[in-house]
């Protein structure tokens, strides 16, 4: 609205005042507000409401879904991590966080979405290293058995043992049982193979007339009034406790044979 104001002025003669003429139409008077004054404003305002709204990322239709597509994805890798670290598969999660990388509308988007990319890569790494752990210990409990098992069948190869006899082979010091020690234990190998093999452990008792002196380096048969397994090793051998010892043939002691467990 145009305000007009009437102006007050001194008359000629007799001091009295008069009424000057209205303003003129169209001129404002100079302490009414600019007609439009109010439109603009409202247009700065809005002008000032979208410019707040362009940098807002999550008045972002786009922004705002990518960030809830991110919230998804954490939520499945939190529920992938109960499951015992050899059996995480973090490729499918790695795969949907490079999908949002990829992205440019939404920058703090594709910037979480990189190091989530990077955490999960040295976590996958993790795991193929504990698969590889256990299928390392796997194959050494295999071969573990595999060698059990053949060195069990090696009984078979054993030269049978002369009638009456429980045991025969060359009779040496143990290093397990020097001399003097008790129990008093000797080692009876089995010379025959490619290598000196322990067949089993000969046993004096303490009152026997045996002379031991003797028969050391000796190819002999054992008359056992017992036997039983020695424990505690990987693989148990038998022990013969001596009731006899016969001297089958003669043979000149072997090379380190005093040393030998």
């Amino acid at each position: 609205l145009r305000l007009e104001r009437e102006k007050v002025i001194p008359s000629g003669a007799d001091g009295s005042e008069s009424t000057a003429a209205p303003a003129q139409p169209g001129v404002a008077a100079v302490d009414a507000p600019v007609a439009g004054d109010d439109t603009a404003a409202d247009e700065r305002e809005a002008a000032t409401t979208a410019t707040a709204a362009s940098v807002s990322p999550l008045t972002d239709p786009q922004s705002t879904e990518e960030r809830r597509r991110l919230e998804r994805i954490d939520a499945d890798v939190k529920a992938e991590l109960e499951n015992p670290a050899p059996e995480r598969r973090f490729e499918p999660f790695i795969e949907r966080y490079q999908g949002i990388a990829k992205q440019v509308e939404d920058d703090f988007a594709r910037r979480y979405a990189l190091a989530r990319v990077d955490q999960l890569n040295d976590m996958n790494a993790l795991v193929q290293t504990v698969r590889r752990v256990r299928s390392l210990a796997d194959d050494a409990e295999a071969k573990r058995r595999e060698f059990l098992e053949g060195r069990a069948r090696i009984q078979t190869a054993v030269p049978p043992v002369l009638s009456g006899m429980d045991a025969q082979g060359e009779l040496r010091v143990s290093a397990l049982y020097p001399p003097g020690s008790r129990p008093q234990r000797y080692r009876l190998v089995d010379t025959g193979g490619p290598t000196d093999r322990t067949i089993g452990y000969v046993e004096i008792p303490r009152d026997s007339l045996i002379d031991v002196a003797n028969f050391i380096g000796r190819y002999v048969g054992v008359r056992a009034s017992s036997k039983r397994l020695q424990t505690g090793g990987v693989n148990p051998v038998p022990i013969f406790v001596a009731r006899e010892l016969v001297l089958l043939q003669l043979a000149p002691p072997a090379a380190g044979s005093s040393d030998q467990s």
